[in-house]
C-alpha cells in the first residue's frame, strides 16, 4: 500500500466517525426533545385550531405539548373512541407458551412491552401509528389479533392477571403525527 492511498484512508476513516458522531449527536437531541414531552390537563376551552391544550368538550380534545425543545412539537389528531381491551403473552391470550420462540413477539415482530405496545385493527391504525389513549398515555401499535377489529384496541400487559382486571373500556384516542 502506497502512501498517499494510505493518507486517503485514514480521511475516509475520519470523515466516517465525523458523520457518525454527528448523527449520534442528532439522535441524542432528538430523543431528549422527544423524552421531555408532558401531558399537562387544563379545566378551560380554547378556541385553538392547533394542538394546545387538553380540553374536553363533547368528546373534543386539544392537547398542551411542554417540550425543552421547540422542534419537538407533536400535534395529536383525535381519532375517535375506540373499545380498549387488554393483553399479555400469556397461553390464555396468545395460545403460545414462554418456550416458543414467538411468545412475545407482535405480529409486528417486536417483542411487546407493557407501556409501550397495543394490538389494533392496521387498517384504522396503521403498524407504528403513535397514539395518545386517554387515561393511559403514549402507545404504539406493534401488534393486531383476529378479534381487532375496526375501533377496537388490545393494550399490552406482562401479566396476565393485569389483562384480566383490565376489563372493558372506552376511551378516547389520538393519533401522534
Amino acid at each position: 500500500m502506497d502512501k498517499g492511498s494510505d493518507v486517503m484512508t485514514r480521511r475516509t476513516t475520519v470523515l466516517l466517525i465525523l458523520s457518525l458522531l454527528t448523527a449520534a449527536v442528532y439522535l441524542l437531541i432528538v430523543y431528549r426533545a422527544l423524552s421531555s414531552i408532558e401531558i399537562t390537563q387544563t379545566e378551560y376551552v380554547t378556541d385553538v385550531v392547533t394542538v394546545e391544550r387538553i380540553v374536553t368538550v363533547e368528546k373534543v380534545v386539544y392537547v398542551e405539548v411542554e417540550s425543552a425543545s421547540e422542534t419537538a412539537n407533536p400535534t395529536l389528531t383525535y381519532a375517535g373512541t375506540f373499545k380498549c381491551t387488554a393483553y399479555s403473552s400469556d397461553y390464555a391470550c396468545c395460545g403460545k407458551y414462554p418456550d416458543d420462540p414467538a411468545y412475545g413477539i407482535t405480529a409486528s415482530g417486536t417483542t411487546a412491552a407493557e407501556g409501550r405496545t397495543i394490538a389494533a385493527d392496521w387498517s384504522v391504525l396503521p403498524v407504528g401509528t403513535v397514539v395518545y389513549i386517554e387515561g393511559v398515555g403514549y402507545r404504539t401499535v406493534e401488534d393486531t389479533g383476529g378479534a381487532i377489529q375496526w375501533y377496537n384496541i388490545d393494550l399490552y400487559f406482562e401479566s396476565y392477571d393485569d389483562a384480566l382486571n383490565y376489563g372493558r373500556r372506552e376511551l378516547n384516542l389520538w393519533v401522534l403525527s
